[in-house]
Order: structure tokens, then C-alpha cells, then sequence
């Protein structure tokens, strides 16, 4: 898979750049400079902290907000919600769909899709089994 979703090239990118991971079975897999393991906690706590200088309520973030705005973000660069289901692990569409929201870029392909539709229907004078109007 040659791909920026590819994870085999960013956990290989992470074994050769970590200053502090030697890859023993006794290391954490993601660790921090001290050498403790890299937890949802940890990470978490650097992220309110890092995000306090732009976002207004920094304490409200959580583990969820990435997976809800890397969900987003993938939905409104154009990915199915197929493949959305399938990279974010979700077992049904309708749980995928909790995670993302409509916006301006998801419209535009839904209204692109309809404009389509209509200069088909204007080029070919008839739409299914109805007649164009005149």
C-alpha cells in the first residue's frame, strides 16, 4: 500500500526516527521521552495543553475529538462512507454516520450530484419514465 494512510510506512517512520524507543519487547510500543509508556491520559493532557493557546475550552477535549474530526475532515475530502467505516473501524454505516456531520463541502457534492442529474435529464429529455418538462 503506497499510501499516506499506508500505517506499515508510519510505524517503520516511527522505529527509525524515535530518539528513545530501541524496539525491545520490554519497550512500550509508544513512549515518552522518560522512557513510560505513551497513554490515552498522557496524550490527552499534552493536547489540552498544546490546544489551550487557540481553542477556548481546552479541557473539553477528549480521545473522541480526534476520532470525530479525522472523520470529518476524510468525509469532506470526498471518502465514502464506505471507506470511512472501513479505515475508522466502525461495524455499521449508521455508527460512522454519528461521527460526522453535514457541512459546506458534503453539500456541494450532494447539490454537484443533482446538477449532474439535471443536464443529464436536459441532454437526454427524459429522467426514468418521466418526460421533460417543458
Amino acid at each position: 500500500m503506497a499510501s499516506v494512510l499506508d500505517p506499515t510506512f508510519w510505524m517503520g517512520n516511527y522505529a527509525v526516527r524515535h530518539r528513545y524507543w530501541t524496539g525491545k519487547t520490554e519497550n512500550p510500543l509508544f513512549m515518552m521521552s522518560d522512557g513510560l509508556a505513551l497513554t490515552r491520559s498522557r496524550m490527552i493532557e499534552w493536547f489540552r495543553a498544546k490546544a489551550g493557546a487557540w481553542h477556548p475550552n481546552p479541557e473539553k477535549l477528549n480521545g473522541i475529538s480526534f476520532r470525530r474530526g479525522g472523520a470529518q475532515v476524510l468525509r469532506e475530502q470526498g471518502i465514502s462512507m464506505d471507506e470511512l467505516g472501513v479505515l475508522g473501524r466502525w461495524l455499521t454505516m449508521r455508527a460512522a454516520a454519528r461521527y460526522v456531520k453535514l457541512t459546506d463541502p458534503i453539500l456541494d457534492r450532494f447539490a454537484n450530484a443533482f446538477d449532474r442529474a439535471a443536464a443529464k435529464l436536459g441532454k437526454e429529455g427524459t429522467f426514468g419514465d418521466f418526460q421533460k418538462l417543458e
